[in-house]
């Protein structure tokens, strides 16, 4: 059998990187990845905490100690986790009271988008030549129906689906037409 040719060892070289990176990602970086936030934490506090450890001096017994650099950064940290958590509060709960507002307003909206596409499926109706009120009533056929799973239940809810939901709950339940009862 011959030398490998440079086809084969470069698909060599790339299936190895590939597997020394996979390797890394899976094995390595949990275990790198605790120290690097700490060595990176250290780097972000070390001013400050050699600042404060020349300045902050203790009187015992007549000797002036300093406060050890560790008390210090581990003061600091605390202090920062402290306000990362209060900014990381508020932030989740305007984001909370912005989801509570959406949930109170989506029936809204889906009515409304029920009315749009109600009054533009009879104005297609009508220009097409259709029946009158086949358009909308197919629609509100696939929307009705006997749920099925979870995300069918979800649709069958007052405003958002079920008997009389309108077409926005036909499109946005997803339900396809089947005479035969099977969803």
């Amino acid at each position: 059998m011959g030398k490998p040719g440079k086809k084969l060892k470069k698909i060599f070289l790339i299936l190895g990187i590939t597997g020394a990176v996979y390797g890394g990602f899976k094995y390595l970086l949990p275990l790198v990845v605790p120290f690097l936030c700490a060595y990176l934490a250290a780097l972000w506090l070390g001013p400050s905490v050699r600042y404060f450890e020349r300045r902050l001096t203790i009187r015992l017994g007549g000797k002036e100690r300093r406060i050890p650099a560790a008390v210090i950064g581990g003061v600091e940290l605390l202090f920062m986790g402290a306000v990362l958590g209060w900014l990381f509060y508020l932030g989740s709960s305007r984001l909370l009271a912005q989801a509570r507002l959406f949930m109170v307003r989506l029936p809204e909206w889906l009515s409304e988008a029920d009315r749009i596409l109600t009054g533009l499926f009879l104005s297609l109706e009508e220009k097409m030549g259709l029946m009158p009120e086949s358009l909308v009533g197919l629609a509100r056929g696939c929307a009705s129906g006997v749920p099925s799973s979870p995300y069918d239940q979800f649709c069958q809810r007052p405003g958002l689906g079920g008997p009389g939901c309108g077409i926005s709950g036909a499109l946005f339940c997803g339900r396809s037409h089947d005479p035969g009862g099977n969803g």
